[in-house]
């Protein structure tokens, strides 16, 4: 009877102080359900009260999340709006796509994005009924801002904004902390050296700044007819952001700014089983090891130009001794049937492959899910970015050196021979440098996991947002860089020189007038 009443005393001390929390997840490609996902089965873990609220656009892979205590909300799409419609085969091209090309995918995405939030937010129904649940807390990727509509049109104003990506630096200004892009390659940039890339970084910020936020403000502008979007986002009392300071680009932050890059990989890692059977056979008949390629859950290696898939090929048969594994998703197509030592799968087990002591290394897109996982398993690189922030997170990989990054249009046959001998034979740096960024981010003072649920916990329970406030986010240009106090310097500065330059002119003035008077006595004398 004792134990029974110590361990219903336990239960309730345990889950006394369990937060309510509102996680807003759209199903808008595989691997953004994914990251949100995982949070919301790490505060359910924690015994958290977690709801999920998933408006679907597009026909969906998973929900995201595993954890069966968290209640699912799910609101299917509308054929008329799909996400991603294209891009699976827009990716592939000769573009390099850059800027432009990334802004007309999105502005396809963003009428898509603001057609959904509409529909929700006039679902009184729903509304009604999350208004009653009386959340504490809601969390919110920033890919998009209908989440943070939602929150305030039910109340719910203790908020946190996550980043699936490093933050670009629009977004970083708009939380106070200052742009460097003298130093800290945005989103669509890479390393920068020169003085050619920070010009180009400078106006990959401006490009953001007004073309991709004017195109958000104008979609989501006349779908919810309010013009307060982006303040309820950055009212967030902290912004989780997916990436890892011991990979990332050093920069500024605030006490708003979390790095969680990373979070809940250690646990998965752990749960990890062992290979199916087919892949240990593959592994046993590795001679050297096993090469993984794979391109995320958006690129889909079936839509790559038939030359491309060739390039691979021929490159995978001049390392017979090595297996490569190829995620392909079409299961009927036999394109590496006559290469003895490729084998492609619709679906593989990623960690267990990556944690696998015989992965000689990763042939990726750079995605930054991709890269946490192969950073957390030691695993080199050889990214080939297709879109959006991959460029950046593969400059990334080659800052720390612990990959190689490869452009898809110049992609040949021999180059791409040339970076798997480089990793798998030549340099060993590439496997050393892994180990030790692995060691790295494994063993820091405090972990990601530590990191995600302090910052939920606190912000669900304090409102906090307006004391971590940088004040520099509710400044002009002209105040936030002190132009005006500049300015108002060198100008005093310019009017003392004049005053001086005038006194010396004057001065100078009344002695040569001195000398020709006394000049002139002594002639007359």
């Amino acid at each position: 009877m004792r134990v029974l009443l110590c361990l219903v005393l336990t239960y309730c001390f345990i889950n006394v102080n369990a937060l309510k929390v509102l996680v807003y997840n759209p199903y808008i490609g595989a691997s953004h359900p994914l990251l949100i996902g995982k949070l919301a089965d790490q505060l359910a873990l924690a015994g958290h009260d977690v709801t999920i609220l998933q408006q679907l656009m597009m026909p969906a892979k998973h929900p995201g999340h595993t954890n069966e205590t968290i209640k699912f909300i799910q609101i299917p799409y509308d054929n008329d709006y799909i996400a991603n419609r294209d891009s699976t085969k827009n990716c592939w091209g000769k573009s390099k796509h850059g800027f432009f090309d990334t802004l007309k995918l999105y502005k396809k995405m963003i009428e898509v994005f603001a057609h959904y939030c509409s529909t929700q937010l006039n679902n009184q129904t729903l509304i009604s009924h999350l208004k009653s649940q009386n959340f504490d807390l809601g969390v919110a990727e920033n890919v998009e801002c209908c989440g943070f509509k939602l929150f305030n049109d039910i109340g719910l104003n203790r908020t946190i904004q996550v980043a699936g990506t490093s933050l670009a630096l629009e977004f970083s200004a708009n939380l106070g902390i200052p742009s460097m892009h003298s130093f800290v390659p945005d989103v669509f940039s890479g390393e920068i050296k020169t003085f050619g890339h920070r010009l180009k970084n400078l106006l990959y910020t401006l490009g953001v700044k007004f073309m991709f936020m004017g195109l958000f403000d104008e979609s989501y502008g006349k779908a919810t007819d309010d013009k307060d979007l982006y303040d309820y986002m950055y009212r967030a009392a902290y912004v989780l952001v997916n990436s890892d300071e011991f990979i990332d680009f050093p920069r500024p932050i605030s006490h708003k700014y979390i790095n969680i890059g990373g979070y809940g990989m250690s646990n998965l890692l752990k749960q990890s089983s062992e290979l199916p059977e087919k892949f240990q056979k593959i592994y046993s008949n590795a001679n050297k090891g096993v090469v993984y390629m794979s391109f995320g859950s958006v690129a889909e290696s079936q839509s790559m130009p038939a030359e491309l898939k060739i390039t691979f090929l021929e490159a995978f048969k001049q390392l017979p001794e090595v297996e490569f594994l190829w995620k392909y998703e079409n299961k009927h197509d036999k394109v590496a049937e006559n290469y003895s030592n490729v084998h492609t799968f619709t679906w593989m087990p990623q960690r267990e492959i990556l944690k696998n002591s015989k992965t000689l290394a990763f042939i990726t897109h750079g995605g930054m899910n991709s890269l946490t996982e192969a950073t957390f398993t030691a695993t080199p690189m050889i990214s080939i970015p297709l879109f959006s922030d991959q460029k950046r997170n593969s400059a990334m990989i080659e800052r720390k050196k612990m990959g190689i990054t490869l452009d898809k249009i110049t992609l040949t046959t021999e180059i791409l021979v040339d970076a798997l001998r480089k990793i798998i034979y030549d340099d060993q740096s590439y496997q050393t440098n892994a180990k030790e960024i692995s060691e790295l981010i494994r063993n820091r003072p405090e972990s990601p996991d530590d990191r995600l649920l302090k910052a939920v916990e606190f912000a669900g329970r304090f409102d906090i947002h307006e004391h971590l406030d940088l004040p520099g986010r509710k400044l002009t240009l002209i105040q936030f860089y002190n132009i005006d106090v500049l300015a108002t310097l060198a100008a005093s500065v310019l009017v003392l020189a004049l005053v001086i330059l005038l006194v010396l002119a004057l001065a100078v003035k009344v002695v040569l007038k001195i000398v020709r008077s006394f000049l002139y006595k002594e002639k007359v004398e």
